[in-house]
C-alpha cells in the first residue's frame, strides 16, 4: 500500500493508464534509450530476410524480401515475441500465398496481437516489423523454416526493439489494453497494485520465447494492465523507475532464473559478493554479449546450464522444436565465444561434454520422446520434462574418469544448432555390470537421498530404483545404491526385498535374478574432491546395452558422496570398456 497519493507519486511516479499516456510513455522510453544509452545492436548491418512493411495508416501492409535489395541495410525494425496459442489461429506465410503477401497483407486478416504490434510500430515511427508467422515460410519441412529458425540470434539481437506480449495466451488475444490498470483506487489517499509488472506472465512458459528475451537489447513489455521497459541499461515501470547496476552476467539470465527460485548457491557461484544486492533488485543489467566476452569458459558453461534448466520447464507445441527453439541462442554463444559449429552437440558443448552429461530429471513422470527422434539419450533434450544440473560440480575442481575419443551429431547443413537425426559419443571408462531393481516407493523409506549419498530429488514419486554390482565387490556384494531413473520404469521388485535403512538398503538374496544379466551397466563419469575435508562425490551413469556391439543408451544417473571414513565399492572390480553412447 502507498500512503498518500501526492507524496507517493513524487516517489514512485505518475499513474498512467490512458491510451494516449501509455503511447507517449512507450515512445519516450524508446527515444531516451536510443539517444542516451548504448543499448544498440552489435551488428547494425544485419537485415532479416523478410520484413513486413508497415508505413503509415494510409499504406497497405506487405511482405518485403530484403535479399532482393529493396531495403537499406541500416534500417530499423521491431521484432514481436508472442504466443501463437493452441491450434494456430494466426495468418501465416506459405508457399501458396507468399506472392500475394508481397503485394498486400490485409490488415483485417491479422490476429489481434499482430494488429496491435502494427499499431505500436506506427506510433514509434518504425516502418518494419518482423513476425515469425509471416516472415518465415511455415509449410512443414521446408528448408526456409530450418534456415530462418537458426537465425533467431541475429533477428532478435539486431532488432531496434522487441515487443513482448507477456500475458496474451494466444495470437488472437491482443496485448494493447490501455483501459486496464494494475492500480485500483481504494480511497482518496492511496493506491494498491495487485501484482508487480512481469511477475506472472504467460510468455515465460513458452519455449521459443526464452531466447527471444535473452537476446533482445530493448524490450517493451505488455501485460494485461500495464507496460514496462527493459533494456541493457535499466528497467522502467509505469509507477516509476527501477535502476539496476550489475556487471559480469546477463541480467536476463539471472532474472529468469530468479523467477524460478534457483538455489542460492547458483547465484553465489556466478555473482560472488554481489548476489545479495542482486536479489534486492539493486543491480544493473548487462547484455549476454558482455557476459560471454568477459566470462571464463567455466562461467559460460555454468550460465548455459542455468539457461537450460529454465528452458526445460517451458512448453513446446511441437516436441520436435526442442533444439530449434534454442538454436538461436546456441548460435549466439558459438559466435561470441569463437567456437565452431562442431562444438555444439545436441544441447551440450564439446569443451564441457563430460560435465555436461551430469543432468538429472526433476519432473514427476517425465518421458523420453521416441517419435519423432529428438536427441541422443545422453542429451537433456531427449527428455520432455524439466531437468537440472548438479550445481555443486562448479564449487570444486572436477576430475573426469572417462576419455572421449569422438563425439558428433548429424545435423541440418542450414541449421547446425537445430534438429539432429543422430548423435554418438565414443568413450573409454570404468564400467561394471549391475542389477537394476525398481520397486514401489516404500512408506518406510525415510532417508534423505541428498544427505545419504543420493540425489537431490526423486522425479519418480511412486517408485525407487537401485543398482548393485553383479560382480562381487569385496565383502559388500549385497550393497545397493539408489539411482535416478530417467523415466518411469516397469517394477521388477517389491518393498519386501528391502529391509535396510537409508539409501544403502540390504536386499534379500532371493533377488539374484531381478534384472537380465548383462542388460545394465554403470559408467564412472567423474568426481569432485574437497581438499579441505577429504570428502569426495563420484558420479556415474546407468546405461542399458542395445543390440549393437558395445553400444549403449543412458537410462539414469547416480552419485555417491563419502568421506575418509567410508568407501565407494561400486567400481572396485570394474573393467575399462570402449563403448559408443547413443
Amino acid at each position: 500500500m502507498i500512503p498518500r497519493c501526492d507524496s507517493a507519486w513524487s516517489y514512485s511516479g505518475t499513474l498512467r493508464s490512458t491510451s494516449e499516456e501509455r503511447l507517449q510513455l512507450a515512445n519516450r522510453w524508446f527515444q531516451q534509450c536510443t539517444s542516451t544509452h548504448t543499448c544498440r545492436p552489435s551488428n547494425t548491418g544485419f537485415t532479416p530476410r523478410r520484413l513486413i512493411y508497415i508505413g503509415d495508416t494510409n499504406q497497405r501492409l506487405r511482405l518485403i524480401e530484403t535479399a532482393i535489395g529493396f531495403l537499406d541495410t541500416d534500417l530499423q525494425y521491431v521484432a514481436l515475441s508472442y504466443c501463437w496459442g493452441p491450434g494456430g489461429g494466426t495468418l501465416t506465410t506459405t508457399l501458396d500465398n507468399i506472392e500475394a503477401h508481397k503485394r498486400q497483407i490485409p490488415f483485417n486478416h491479422l490476429p489481434s496481437t499482430i494488429r496491435d504490434a502494427v499499431f505500436l510500430c506506427r506510433n514509434l515511427s518504425i516502418n518494419y516489423l518482423w513476425v515469425d508467422a509471416l516472415c518465415i515460410i511455415q509449410d512443414p519441412g521446408n528448408a526456409d523454416w530450418l534456415e530462418e529458425s537458426g537465425r533467431m540470434n541475429l533477428i532478435y539481437s539486431n532488432a531496434a526493439l522487441t515487443i513482448a506480449a507477456d500475458e496474451s495466451p494466444t495470437c488472437t488475444a491482443g496485448f494493447w489494453h490501455p483501459e486496464n490498470t494494475r492500480f485500483q483506487k481504494v480511497s482518496e489517499s492511496c493506491w494498491i497494485r495487485d501484482t508487480p509488472p512481469c511477475a506472472r506472465d504467460i510468455i515465460s512458459t513458452r519455449g521459443w520465447t526464452l531466447q527471444e528475451r535473452i537476446l533482445s537489447h530493448r524490450i517493451l513489455h505488455f501485460s494485461n494492465a500495464s507496460i514496462s521497459w527493459e533494456c541493457d541499461a535499466c528497467c522502467r515501470f509505469e509507477d516509476g523507475e527501477t535502476k539496476i547496476d550489475f556487471t559480469g552476467l546477463s541480467y536476463r539470465t539471472f532474472r529468469l532464473l530468479n523467477r524460478s527460485a534457483p538455489h542460492e548457491s547458483l547465484g553465489k557461484s556466478i555473482l560472488g559478493d554481489g548476489f545479495e544486492d542482486a536479489r534486492e533488485g539493486d543491480y544493473d543489467p548487462v547484455h549476454i554479449t558482455d557476459f560471454l566476452t568477459s566470462g571464463s569458459w567455466k562461467s559460460i558453461f555454468f550460465a548455459w546450464a542455468a539457461i537450460i534448466e529454465n528452458y526445460s520447464k517451458r512448453d513446446l507445441t511441437q516436441p520436435g522444436d526442442k533444439l530449434p527453439a534454442i538454436s538461436g541462442l546456441a548460435s549466439f554463444v558459438l559466435t561470441q565465444a569463437g567456437l565452431g559449429d562442431e562444438s555444439y552437440l545436441a544441447g551440450l558443448w564439446r569443451e564441457d561434454l563430460v560435465e555436461g552429461l551430469l543432468w538429472y530429471v526433476s519432473t514427476v513422470r517425465p518421458s523420453r520422446s521416441s517419435a519423432p527422434y529428438i536427441a541422443p539419450t545422453w542429451s537433456w533434450a531427449s527428455m520432455t520434462g524439466s531437468i537440472h544440473y548438479f550445481r555443486d560440480r562448479y564449487q570444486f575442481p572436477f576430475k573426469s574418469h572417462i576419455s572421449i575419443s569422438d563425439a558428433h551429431c548429424t545435423t541440418s547443413p542450414t541449421d547446425p544448432t537445430g534438429r539432429v537425426t543422430g548423435g554418438i559419443i565414443h568413450l573409454a571408462g570404468l564400467m561394471v555390470e549391475v542389477d537394476l531393481a525398481v520397486i514401489p516407493y516404500p512408506p518406510s523409506f525415510r532417508s534423505s537421498y541428498k544427505d545419504a549419498g543420493g540425489t537431490p530429488i526423486r522425479a519418480q514419486d511412486q517408485q525407487v530404483a537401485f543398482i548393485r554390482p553383479r560382480q562381487k565387490a569385496g565383502n559388500d556384494e549385497t550393497r545397493w545404491y539408489e539411482v535416478m531413473y530417467d523415466e518411469k520404469a516397469e517394477l521388477n521388485g517389491t518393498e519386501d526385498h528391502f529391509y535396510g535403512r537409508g539409501a544403502k538398503p540390504s536386499v534379500n538374496k532371493s533377488l539374484d535374478d531381478i534384472s537380465d544379466r548383462g542388460a545394465y551397466f554403470c559408467l564412472s563419469v567423474g568426481a569432485l574432491v574437497d581438499s579441505v575435508t577429504g570428502g569426495q562425490r563420484d558420479w556415474f551413469l546407468v546405461l542399458q546395452k542395445t543390440l549393437g556391439n558395445e553400444v549403449y543408451k543412458r537410462v539414469g544417473i547416480g552419485y555417491f558422496q563419502y568421506s575418509r571414513r567410508t568407501e565407494f565399492s561400486l567400481f572396485s572390480n570394474s573393467d575399462i570398456y570402449h563403448i559408443a553412447l547413443i
